[in-house]
């Protein structure tokens, strides 16, 4: 290849290359947005939900609460927007999102070796190898597995994440209705194609439709007054999550704008620094004397 700058004829190359970065990709909007000096982080881009799509899931999320749920018949349009915002935002930063290739993870509850290159059911030459702890995490009414519970198994098993946002969202009269409530969100939004649904292992799996997402370079940082948590969001929302409550477990504090993003460094850098292409062939230790040689003579 070194030599003729063309890839052998049947060479997967360009399909494997592809699907990494697809995946490289969707990991950095999703399950590794948080980690590192990201795009979200620098305040560089991220993904929100389609503007069209988001009015239309609010509005028939707030008709069907008003209607199904007591305790909720009198609620603000204002309260479902920051609930449901705040619950996509949430899956999206776990990576429940829908991306392709991930069924056979999906239908055994996020078990690892679903995720791995040496898979037997699954060759995955062109993904990386993954282990327990930062793996796509999705939402499931089954308990004591890797993806997250909506509600708790009983009264003696911890709150979960769900059921503490519905709390301090819609209020505690409508947490103590928490099943009925998140039956009646998981089927708006998998009428509205928000939400996908899968059949796994005497349970049922749910996470976010990528379909909804679009990127847009327009972002806004928010920070938790109380514990310092961050959370970034499409400018377009910002009002939505303006004095929210903060999105970290059992956390009593709210979200607040921070003023000074857009002067992150790395923000600029990825904006307009230059960049450096790596030659392979300078990387060419493992390869045999006459090959490196000729490698070396081909990019001099």
């Amino acid at each position: 290849m070194c030599l003729t700058g063309i890839l052998p004829v049947g060479s997967d190359l360009g399909r494997l290359l592809e699907r990494r970065l697809e995946w490289e990709l969707w990991s950095e909007y999703t399950f590794d947005c948080r980690i590192g000096r990201t795009l979200e982080k620098t305040s560089s881009s991220t993904v929100r939900v389609n503007a069209a799509r988001a009015e239309a899931v609010v509005t028939a999320l707030l008709e069907n609460l008003r209607e199904k749920v007591g305790p909720l018949r009198d609620v603000e349009r204002l309260a479902v927007e920051r609930f449901l915002a705040g619950l996509i935002q949430h899956l999206k930063n776990r990576g429940a999102v829908g991306q392709r290739d991930l069924d056979a993870y999906i239908e055994n509850l996020g078990a690892p070796y679903h995720l791995g290159r040496r898979s037997k059911a699954l060759t995955r030459l062109w993904r990386p190898t993954f282990g327990h702890g930062r793996m796509p995490v999705f939402l499931t009414n089954k308990q004591g597995e890797d993806f997250q519970a909506l509600v708790r198994a009983g009264s003696g098993s911890a709150t979960t994440w769900y059921e503490d946002w519905l709390r301090r969202t819609l209020g505690g009269a409508a947490a103590k209705e928490a099943d009925v409530v998140y039956r009646t969100v998981v089927s708006v939004c998998k009428q509205q194609g928000v939400m996908l649904e899968w059949a796994a292992k005497n349970a049922v799996v749910w996470g976010l439709n990528p379909e909804i997402f679009e990127v847009t370079a327009e972002v806004s940082q928010f920070r938790c007054e109380r514990c310092g948590y961050a959370v970034s969001v499409a400018a377009r929302d910002a009002e939505t999550f303006a004095g929210c409550s903060c999105l970290l477990l059992e956390c009593k504090g709210v979200l607040a704008l921070v003023s000074n993003a857009d002067e992150d460094y790395y923000r600029g850098l990825y904006a307009t620094g230059d960049i450096c292409r790596v030659f392979v062939a300078e990387h060419t230790g493992p390869m045999p004397l006459t090959l490196r040689r000729k490698a070396l003579v081909c990019w001099a």
